[in-house]
């Protein structure tokens, strides 16, 4: 038991020494490690990392496309921030999940393989 305490103290002054905060649970008998400020710090990291990616890959792609699809992009943009362009995986839009008729789904299908049409129900860009 006294080896077990020991053992728990040494444990407990390391993590303080590596910057965390730690409170006892006395009802549960467990110690709980408070990691806030270097979870945010990692999270923030991340997500600076996916914005450097993001921006890297758009920027070979604005490279490839034409000015006419660019613009339309940046248009449809404007009215669905999060998926202004969905890929054609049959009947059912993945940006808005409602069911295209039968008509529009052929036409869709018969399409070159990335060509850009609208969704009938909701404008998104589809790319075939």
């Amino acid at each position: 038991s006294e080896r077990v305490s020991q053992l728990a103290k040494s444990f407990a002054d390391k993590i303080k020494q590596s910057g965390y905060e730690i409170y006892s649970d006395y009802f549960f008998d467990t110690v709980i490690i408070i990691t806030k400020e270097k979870n945010d710090q990692i999270n923030k990291n991340e997500l600076n990392q996916k914005v450097v990616e993001s921006k890297s890959r758009r920027e070979e792609i604005v490279k490839v496309i034409t000015e006419e699809i660019l613009r339309c992009y940046e248009a449809h943009r404007e009215h669905f921030p999060s998926n202004a362009v969905v890929r054609f995986e049959g009947p059912t839009c993945n940006g808005c999940f409602l069911t295209m008729s039968a008509m529009e789904t052929d036409r869709i299908k018969g399409l070159e393989v990335g060509a850009l049409t609208e969704c009938s129900e909701c404008g998104r860009l589809v790319v075939r």
